[in-house]
């Protein structure tokens, strides 16, 4: 008798990506209004002098970015003519102190070092956790629903090449927005994998079974999300992936055996 059970995942019909649940604000000012401290990923400016990757991806990083420019024309900084020519008119230069350790340090610490220049506007620097929290408050991607079918269906041949079919070929989703004052692109992609029991050969999207019998074929889409901002691209969200299955039971047969029965 044919068996065949296809499981879509939960929500199939409006399946989101939902973001990490919202951490605490994660940047504060100093009293005198000219030092921003950022716990966590932050996204520098372009003029910054060392690995924007790295800061923006960095959750144990903590950050002191003192504004040592008040403007273009500022003298107090001898070097702020030049540094300021750099940055955008309608933002000022910076230097940024690192501290790597599980708890911000102490301002006094020696774990705070020099790392470079940044550019800050009025809207203070760019926090991963303050992009992700607006993302989380206010985006939602639709994500399409999975599952898939065999050519041949529900039966087929021992070394016969068996193809899959999903139901839906989209493995990407995208949206643009500005969050937290930033134009941003985010999007999800799925990477799809497919695992037989008994074991199966697979190539591309056909099947080789070696074994007769029942053998159930149990597929996935694992999802991830990304976003670009200020020239980085493909910076990656701090949530568990969302997994998507289906699975279908399909019978296979020798070739004497499918003659007789047929």
């Amino acid at each position: 008798m044919r068996k065949t059970s296809v499981l879509i995942s939960s929500l199939a019909m409006a399946l989101m990506w939902l973001l990490a649940t919202p951490a605490d604000a994660s940047v504060t000012v100093s009293a005198d209004h000219e030092t921003y401290i950022v716990d966590g990923a932050v996204i520098h400016h372009e003029r910054f002098e060392n690995d924007r990757r790295e800061a923006a991806t960095c959750t144990t990083c903590h950050w002191q970015i003192h504004l040592i420019c008040k403007s273009w024309s500022d003298t107090a900084h001898g070097a702020c003519p030049s540094l300021s020519a750099s940055c955008p008119r309608e933002q000022t230069v910076a230097e940024v102190m690192r501290a790597d350790a599980k708890l911000r340090p102490e301002a006094s610490s020696t774990l705070w070092h020099l790392v470079g220049h940044t550019c800050i506007g009025d809207g203070g620097p760019a926090s991963v956790i303050d992009i992700e929290d607006e993302l989380h408050d206010r985006w939602r991607i639709p994500l399409p629903i999975f599952g898939f079918r065999t050519r041949p269906p529900f039966r087929t041949l021992i070394n016969l090449p068996t193809s899959v079919v999903f139901s839906a070929s989209a493995t990407t989703g995208e949206m643009k927005a500005t969050v937290a004052g930033i134009n941003v692109a985010f999007r999800s992609s799925a990477v799809r994998r497919i695992v037989c029991t008994p074991a199966c050969a697979i190539d591309n999207s056909s099947l080789v079974f070696g074994i007769p019998g029942n053998t159930s074929i149990n597929a996935t889409a694992v999802w991830t999300a990304s976003f670009d901002a200020l020239g980085l691209k493909d910076i990656p969200v701090s949530d568990d992936p969302i997994i998507q299955r289906a699975t279908q039971t399909i019978e296979v047969l020798r070739l004497h055996r499918f003659l007789e029965t047929n």
